[in-house]
């Protein structure tokens, strides 16, 4: 009889990997992770001192990753290198990309304009996205989508990038085992729309407790063969960057 599987999972926005010596010395002495699910991570900024944020991060821990474009930073050149802010996926276990969808529905336009005040401190171009990764341990294949919603905005505004999402899911993965997470950047709480849009897709929350307040970042899964095996924990104690990192255990059981 197969055993049953559990793995860490740990879901964090790094804020560009501008603290990236901090970071990894957490990652490797305090997170312990089988998969890192990461937002925010820089490639050849400024901020972040011209690293390739995954690459470092994954060569330094010994193991694979994936990284996805979401913006080009238009500002964070150094000499002729373009420089970019996306997602990563982090892991022991063998991953592959499978899709880099961007919304279509993207409530703010962060492209250089006059018009658009938010570019006057950022502008870049590019999409607010999710990076769907396929996770494949010795027995079994995850998908893993890796979310970044759009920033600012009350929590029902940025509902059609989860149905996007959920819609994209259910129309190519309806039966895989899935992890949804990332950096919802919601503002309700447990309450928020945006989590009901994922309940709905009956996807469950690793937060048993109902957290009330400005909670951006979420862990939700699918699949009858998946459950936590405690609740979530938010490491507030861990202040490198602007967002804690969410810890889990999922447990697979096997068929």
């Amino acid at each position: 009889m197969k055993e049953i599987l559990v793995i860490t999972v740990v879901c964090w926005n790094i804020q560009y990997g501008k603290n990236f010596d901090e970071i990894l010395s957490i990652i490797k002495s305090d997170l312990g992770a089988d998969v890192y699910i990461l937002q925010e991570v820089d490639k050849d900024t400024r901020r972040a001192g011209s690293r390739d944020i995954a690459k470092d991060l994954a060569d330094n821990i010994g193991v694979n990753y994936e990284w996805a474009e979401e913006f080009q930073e238009l500002k964070q050149n150094n000499g002729n290198a373009n420089a970019y802010t996306g997602q990563a996926v982090l892991s022991k276990f063998e991953i592959r990309t499978i899709k880099n969808l961007y919304f279509r529905h993207q409530p703010i336009n962060w492209s250089p304009s006059i018009l658009n005040p938010r570019s006057w401190f950022q502008p870049r171009n590019g999409k607010r996205m999710a990076q769907i990764i396929e996770l494949t341990t010795e027995d079994e294949k995850i998908i893993i989508a890796n979310a970044h919603m759009e920033s600012g905005l009350a929590d029902i505004d940025i509902v059609p990038q989860m149905k996007e999402l959920i819609k994209y899911l259910d129309d190519n993965h309806p039966e895989s085992l899935t992890i949804v997470a990332g950096d919802f950047n919601t503002s309700t709480g447990s309450n928020s729309p945006v989590l009901r849009i994922l309940k709905k897709g009956g996807f469950k929350n690793t937060s048993i407790k109902k957290l009330s307040g400005k909670n951006l970042d979420w862990i939700f899964y699918r699949g009858d063969r998946l459950s936590i095996v405690d609740d979530l924990i938010i490491r507030k104690d861990i202040g490198a960057t602007d967002h804690f990192p969410l810890r889990t255990k999922i447990k697979i059981t096997p068929r």
